[in-house]
């Protein structure tokens, strides 16, 4: 069985390459190349127990013990969706945990190759490219998530599928029902690890409905209409389906005010932030989670840091939340070829912002939530800025209108 495994692990690593090869004229092979092997050496030290992988082991070790568990249990644990998944596997591997790993590490490595993809689709310039690229393969929370038995690296890789699927449907004249459904496919793939990911339906749905690619403009028109009522199958669909996200999940929708509530009174830990805050009633709701959102973008903030590893945590990873923010502000004048992709895009972010930040309540926990979405953040802050030729239009002309009083 473990040399099929590694015959099968080989294979993949051969594909990926040959497809990073012949994508993009093979620009930033070496760099993913470095991606892949960082995160291939995390797998290793975790494996043989090297030595203990920072901000990692609690979920890692108890999704394995989980998984592990039910190959001989007479009762089935139900831990997260990501445990059913590695019960199976698990079943047909015969408890081959670095297998399991090495599925993170190509979903790590994947989510490399169309972040490129999408750079190029996005026609960024050669700088944002290079930073999205370097940041996505050396960000050292990315890595680590990748190469640990844990869920984030699948809901990454799905979430920039779908943002890759969306992009496409939004410049292609081609793009038909198929692209919009794999795009909706993708964001359905990473709600069964985490449902917070429905948020980015909102702004894909929303362009959907109401993007004329024709005119490059918003607008309702009569395809806006059949749009919506598929929409609105698949939302009731969702609904009937719903306990398949997780209790929590459910809970929230029918209570919410008892469910921050909740959440605050059971966290613990030394990271925690924000847990005095009363969501008792919608009000409080609505005046604090703009303070919410902030926390879970950026935390652990300066004024919060309680030692060393808050200080690194902020260096290595809300470092990089607070660099992609400026971008996306400093950046607001975008091209006008992608100007409403870039606000449905942030619709999208701020509604999956709001649902992650409903349900934590400490920094390591938004650490891990944000890093689903760090790469859909960056891309945002990539998009390219329209260039100041009305100006130079308008001096030019100026310039040459003769001065009667020389």
């Amino acid at each position: 069985m473990t040399f099929i495994l590694l015959f099968v692990a080989v294979i993949m690593a051969v594909l990926l390459f040959r497809s990073m090869m012949l994508d993009c004229d093979g620009k930033y092979a070496a760099l993913i190349l470095n991606g892949f092997i960082l995160r291939l050496f995390i797998l290793l030290i975790d494996y043989f127990e090297i030595i203990e992988i920072p901000f990692s082991h609690n979920d890692a070790d108890g999704f394995h013990e989980t998984a592990e568990g039910n190959q001989n249990s007479a009762f089935f644990v139900y831990y997260t969706n990501y445990s059913v998944f590695l019960t199976g596997l698990y079943y047909l591997t015969d408890c081959a945990k670095w297998f399991a790993q090495y599925i993170n590490v190509t979903f790590g490595v994947l989510l490399l190759i169309y972040i490129r993809k999408i750079l190029f689709m996005l026609e960024a310039d050669d700088t944002a490219k290079k930073w999205v690229m370097m940041i996505s393969a050396y960000m050292p929370f990315l890595i680590i998530y990748s190469g640990m038995l844990l869920r984030e690296a699948w809901v990454s890789f799905f979430v920039v599928l779908s943002f890759y699927y969306f992009i496409r449907w939004y410049l292609s004249p081609e793009a038909g029902p198929r692209t919009v459904v794999l795009c909706v496919l993708s964001v359905f793939a990473a709600m069964l690890m985490h449902a917070g990911c429905i948020g980015l339906l909102v702004g894909y749905f929303l362009a959907f409905v109401t993007y004329n690619r024709q005119t490059n403009t918003f607008r309702i028109s009569k395809t806006s209409y059949v749009s919506l009522f598929f929409i609105l199958i698949l939302v009731a669909v969702f609904v009937i389906n719903i306990s398949i996200l997780g209790d929590k999940f459910v809970e929230a929708l029918e209570d919410p005010g008892e469910a921050l509530s909740s959440k605050n009174e059971g966290e613990g830990g030394e990271s925690d932030y924000l847990t005095n805050l009363d969501f008792s009633n919608p009000v409080n709701i609505l005046l604090f989670f703009p303070i919410k959102m902030f926390y879970f973008l950026y935390s652990p903030i300066i004024l919060n840091w309680r030692g060393l590893n808050d200080i690194v945590a902020f260096l290595l990873d809300s470092s990089v939340y607070l660099g992609a923010s400026w971008f996306i502000i400093k950046r607001h004048r975008v091209t006008d070829k992608f100007r409403l992709l870039r606000r449905y895009a942030l619709i999208a972010l701020f509604f999956t912002v709001f649902i992650f930040s409903f349900g934590t309540t400490n920094s390591g926990t938004a650490i891990r939530h944000r890093a689903k979405i760090c790469s859909l953040i960056l891309l945002t802050s990539a998009l390219p800025e329209k260039k100041d030729e009305d100006k130079s239009l308008i001096q030019h002309d100026e310039d040459s209108i003769p001065d009667p009083f020389r």
